[in-house]
């Protein structure tokens, strides 16, 4: 497995199982790098879609938004904080049906 972290000036260009948007880039306007052959991408920027995310489906590119991210470290964050009282499962579904997106 060939794991790399970039930035958008230095992307190599070439082709990606994943890329993972973690930047600000295009999130005000559309002044985003050309997206490389990718099979997933993800923004971690949640709840509205983004240019990056808008740019992705025009490419044909499976994505996805942030709210799983956003989910997952909350119910670890909860597990923590309630000393593992309850199970990931059980943390989960309620905080699932909290999210309004």
């Amino acid at each position: 497995m060939n794991l790399a972290c970039h930035t958008w000036e230095d992307m190599p260009s070439g082709t990606y199982d994943l890329i993972v948007n973690t930047t600000s880039a295009g999130l005000k306007d559309d002044n985003l790098p050309a997206l490389s052959s990718c099979r997933f991408a993800a923004d971690v920027i949640y709840g509205k879609t983004t240019p990056f995310l808008r740019l992705c489906a025009k490419l044909g590119i499976t994505a996805k938004d942030g709210a799983d991210m956003l989910l997952g470290q909350g119910v670890l964050a909860n597990r923590y904080f309630t000393e593992e009282k309850f199970t990931l499962d059980a943390i989960e579904k309620p905080m699932k049906r909290s999210f309004d997106f």
